[in-house]
C-alpha cells in the first residue's frame, strides 16, 4: 500500500478514550481510584490498543491479532479470572511476539487475497495457542520428583526454611508427630536438591532445603514442591522463590515468625490462626494473597509501589498499617512489601 495513504495512526486517540473511561470508572467508585492503581491492573490494555491500531492500518495481521490476543490474557490474568497474574504470563508467552513478526516479516506487506488469508490464519493460530497456554499450563518433561522426609529427632522447636529458584511450593502443617518435614520436590533435571540438617541443640534444631543449580528456562509448572511441617512444636518458616507460585500455609502451624520472599509471581500466605506471630511477605512483582483466619487479629505494615488493594469490608487503613476488624490479645503482624502487582486480603472461615 501506498505510505501516502495509509490511514494515519489511532493508538493515541483509543489510548485517550480507554484512560478516559478507566478514571471515570474509578471516580464513581467501581474500581482503584488510585493512578498507579488502575496502570498496576489494566497496562496491557496498550497490547490491545497496539493490536487494533495496526489492524486499523492494515499493517501486521499476525502481529496485530497476537497483541490484540495476548492483551486480553494477560488482562484477565490481572483481573482474577485465570490462575497466573499477567506479569507471570507474560514471562512464559513472550517468545509467541517474536513468531508472529517472523511471519508477518516472511509475508511482506503484500495485500493480495491469500496473502491476507494466510496471515489472519496464522495470527488467529497463534492466538489459539496464546489462550491454550494460558489455560493449561502444561507441565514440562524435564522434571525429577523425590519423596523427602525428616523427623522430628526430638526437637521442641525448629527453623525451616525451603528455597528455590523457580516453579511452585506449597508448604503447609499436617506433617506426621515424628516427622519436622516430609513431601515431595520436583526438580528440572539440571538442579539437585540440597537438604542442611542441624540437630537439635538445647531442643532446637534447623532444616535447609535448597534446590540448587542453574534452570536456563524457568517456565511453566515444573518444579513443584508440596511439603508438610510439623504441626506441634513452634516452628520459624522461610520460604524464598525466584519467580512462580508459592502458597503458604500457616494456618495450622505453630509460627512464631516467618519470612516469604517471592522474586516474580505469585503468593498466597495464609497466616497463623492461633497465637502471636509476626513475619514478612514480599514480592517484587506479582500478586500477594493473604489469607486471614476469621476472628484473627491481624495488623498489616505495608509498603507498597505500584500495587491495587481488595480488602474484606471493615478493615481499617491508616499510614501504610491495615487492621483486621477481630482484635485480641494474641496478634499476627506481618511486614507486607510489593514492587509492582496486587494486594488481595481475605478472610476464610
Amino acid at each position: 500500500m501506498d505510505e501516502s495513504k495509509r490511514p494515519h495512526s489511532l493508538f493515541f486517540p483509543l489510548l485517550l478514550v480507554t484512560a478516559g473511561v478507566l478514571f471515570l470508572m474509578a471516580n464513581l467508585g467501581y474500581m482503584d481510584n488510585t493512578v498507579w492503581g488502575i496502570i498496576a491492573v489494566y497496562w496491557p490494555v496498550l497490547f490491545i490498543i497496539g493490536g487494533l491500531d495496526n489492524l486499523y492500518q492494515r499493517g501486521s495481521w499476525a502481529g496485530a491479532l497476537v497483541g490484540i490476543g495476548l492483551g486480553t490474557v494477560l488482562l484477565l490474568g490481572n483481573l482474577h479470572y485465570l490462575q497466573w497474574g499477567s506479569l507471570d504470563l507474560l514471562l512464559r508467552l513472550w517468545p509467541i511476539l517474536l513468531v508472529a513478526w517472523g511471519i508477518d516479516l516472511a509475508f511482506g506487506r503484500s495485500h493480495t487475497a491469500w496473502n491476507t488469508v494466510a496471515r489472519v490464519g496464522l495470527g488467529l493460530l497463534l492466538v489459539a495457542g496464546i489462550v491454550w497456554l494460558a489455560m493449561v499450563s502444561p507441565l514440562g518433561s524435564g522434571v525429577k520428583t523425590q519423596m523427602y522426609a525428616q523427623s522430628l529427632d526430638g526437637a521442641t522447636s525448629s527453623n525451616v526454611k525451603f528455597s528455590v529458584a523457580a516453579g511452585d511450593m506449597t508448604i503447609s502443617g499436617g506433617a506426621g508427630q515424628k516427622d519436622l518435614v516430609r513431601g515431595t520436590i520436583g526438580l528440572p533435571r539440571e538442579m539437585t536438591l540440597q537438604p542442611q540438617y542441624d540437630q537439635p541443640e538445647d531442643g532446637q534444631s534447623s532444616l535447609s532445603l535448597e534446590g540448587a543449580g542453574i534452570v536456563l528456562i524457568p517456565v511453566g509448572t515444573t518444579a513443584p514442591w508440596n511439603l508438610k511441617v510439623n504441626s506441634v512444636i513452634p516452628m520459624n518458616v522461610t520460604s524464598r522463590m525466584g519467580m512462580g507460585n508459592l502458597v503458604v500455609d500457616l494456618s495450622d502451624v505453630k509460627a512464631k515468625d516467618f519470612d516469604n520472599e517471592l522474586a516474580i509471581g505469585r503468593t498466597v500466605f495464609t497466616v497463623p490462626g492461633v497465637g502471636s506471630a509476626s513475619g514478612k511477605a514480599q514480592v517484587a512483582i506479582g500478586e500477594l494473597v493473604i489469607r486471614v483466619p476469621k476472628g484473627t487479629h491481624v495488623i498489616l505494615h505495608t509498603s507498597l509501589g505500584a500495587v491495587t488493594k481488595q480488602l474484606p469490608a471493615g478493615y481499617t487503613q491508616n499510614d501504610g498499617t491495615i487492621e483486621s476488624t477481630a482484635k485480641g490479645d494474641d496478634v499476627v503482624t506481618v511486614d507486607v512489601a510489593i514492587g509492582i502487582g496486587s494486594l488481595v486480603v481475605q478472610e476464610i472461615p
